[in-house]
């Protein structure tokens, strides 16, 4: 038996190295067997689509030869050339490049109603031409410098100002083109920026600056002015702690909250 061993050793390795040659080969076979079975099912649903095609032409071939042509003078062609002035119209509608330049178009004409806005408040970048950037939700300044993006305009007084022309703007946009976006916009505390609740003193000016005093009264003025402009299709509702003395702002005036009044009546809450 150990004279044999190597032998049987070297006879082994040989029938297990055929094995795995065949094992190979089987799993050859078996490859090109699904490979052959999914191309005749491609073959199959071509086939298919052959003969569906071929029974489409089949049916339009039959309707064109047995339908007779329609007269020069025919509603049917006048119908088919509005169709096709329509798809024409639309086409051009869709065109990426007249939808930009449309866009374009509205936001300068936005632009426009902003920077006249502008020029009741005493703003930083005062008498620079105003956009809007669609892009990153700002309100941006051209000036000969350069453009200056909201957040680089300086104080609260700045933010706030063009916050609310950039609101007026857009809206008078929208109530010209009769779009369906709700029509009032809310306010709540515009002059916070000059006029801190802690310096209330029942609304009354006297407390601040006269800088903030020209500032406030400037902002409310503006809004009273726009809402003369756009209404009666739009309602401004300005929910505020400053009280200004003028008649225009008196007669503005719906409900004071002090002395305990407050938005949600106590009654309610009871």
């Amino acid at each position: 038996m150990e004279a044999e061993n190597p032998r049987l050793q070297v006879r082994l390795a040989a029938l297990l190295r055929e094995e795995e040659n065949l094992q190979q080969h089987l799993r050859d076979n078996q490859q090109r067997i699904a490979s052959r079975i999914r191309e005749n099912e491609i073959l199959r649903v071509q086939q298919e689509n052959f003969i569906l095609q071929a029974r489409t032409i089949g049916k339009i071939s039959q309707y064109v030869e047995t339908a007779s042509s329609a007269e020069e003078t025919s509603s049917l062609r006048a119908a088919i050339e509005a169709a096709q002035v329509r798809v024409a119209v639309l086409e051009r509608e869709l065109d990426p490049d007249t939808i930009r330049e449309r866009l374009n178009a509205f936001l300068n004409i936005i632009g426009r109603y902003m920077t006249v806005y502008s020029e009741a408040l005493e703003l930083e970048q005062r008498g620079s031409q105003l956009r809007l950037d669609i892009r990153n939700l700002t309100v941006v300044a051209d000036t000969l410098d350069g453009p200056v993006p909201l957040y680089r305009m300086g104080s609260a007084e700045n933010w706030v100002g063009y916050h609310v022309l950039a609101h007026l703007a857009l809206h008078k946009w929208f109530r010209q083109k009769r779009r369906p976006v709700p029509a009032f916009i809310i306010f709540d505390q515009p002059s916070q920026a000059h006029y801190p609740p802690d310096r209330d003193a029942e609304g009354s000016l006297d407390v601040l600056t006269d800088e903030d005093q020209r500032a406030v009264t400037q902002l409310f003025e503006l809004v009273s002015n726009a809402a003369a402009e756009i209404g009666p299709d739009l309602q401004i509702i300005v929910m505020d702690h400053a009280d200004l003395k003028p008649a225009w702002f008196a007669e503005a005036v719906v409900e004071r909250w002090r002395g305990g009044e407050k938005l949600i009546p106590q009654h309610w809450v009871e």
